[in-house]
């Protein structure tokens, strides 16, 4: 049986135990280091990760991207899939995430935790009424200790949401097409489990944080050209060409479906 089946396994088995566990609890808790918060406790906001698509100001539906991330000081580029994000049934400020990272070509798997320190309201005077804001947090991923070149990523993060009256939280995509416009954003490190050896790591929704000097776009992320060897060339050739198949085809693909490459 793969490491993918054994995890997949696992990972049901705990959901049930989580579950089992929130239905003898009488209400939900938070973590002790966050005031208990009805938003938090009421709303899910799992789906600002995961969605499949997100909706414009225009109201017109767009694909939701894949993240956009980069590893250590040279802008290696680092990318990152969620197979599922789940609201923790018994603590309602932590969220469970299992999924992929691929980084010079390899695929590795990941387990851990998003966990909501902080939500914000905020008010925008091109949309009166919009109810809005912003959740901040931390992340700790720990990649697969027996694929080689593994480690854990963990950092802070911020992310935007919006709520609908009849789907509860969306994903904040109003300025979607605007040179500003990013979502989910990650800032932290990578830590090897070999070495202990720490290296810079981010990634986000449209444009990735902690990346002035790297990102040269003015409408959209464009990485700068010395470092298109890093991962970024066919992500460059798809932008400067859109009729580029081949490019096209390599930034689109469903990379994290080759669960075969360990």
């Amino acid at each position: 049986m793969s490491y993918f089946d054994t995890f997949f396994m696992r990972n049901k088995f705990i959901l049930l135990l989580f579950c089992f566990s929130s239905l003898v609890c009488f209400s939900a808790s938070t973590d002790p280091d966050i005031k208990q918060d009805s938003m938090i406790v009421k709303y899910d906001f799992s789906v600002v990760f995961t969605c499949d698509s997100i909706t414009s100001a225009d109201s017109v539906r767009h694909e939701h991207a894949q993240p956009l991330g980069y590893w250590g000081l040279n802008y290696d580029r680092l990318k990152i899939h969620y197979d599922s994000i789940v609201k923790h049934p018994a603590v309602a400020n932590k969220y469970l995430a299992y999924g992929e990272t691929q980084f010079d070509h390899k695929i590795v798997f990941f387990v851990g935790e998003l966990k909501i320190t902080k939500i914000e309201e905020r008010t925008d005077s091109r949309y009166p009424g919009m109810r809005m804001g912003l959740i901040h947090g931390t992340y700790k991923f720990s990649e697969n200790k027996e694929q080689k070149s593994s480690g854990i990523y963990a950092g802070r993060f911020t992310s935007n949401w919006l709520i609908n009256d009849s789907l509860g939280v969306v994903y904040d995509a109003l300025d979607y097409g605007q040179p500003h416009f990013k979502n989910n954003q990650f800032r932290g490190y990578w830590k090897s489990y070999l070495t202990g050896a720490k290296q810079k790591s981010c990634w986000g929704d449209y444009r990735i944080p902690n990346s002035a000097e790297f990102d040269q776009g003015r409408k959209e992320f464009i990485p700068d050209q010395k470092h298109k060897h890093k991962g970024w060339d066919d992500y460059i050739k798809e932008h400067e060409d859109p009729s580029n198949h081949k490019a096209f085809e390599h930034e689109h693909e469903h990379w994290w479906e080759n669960t075969h490459v360990h």
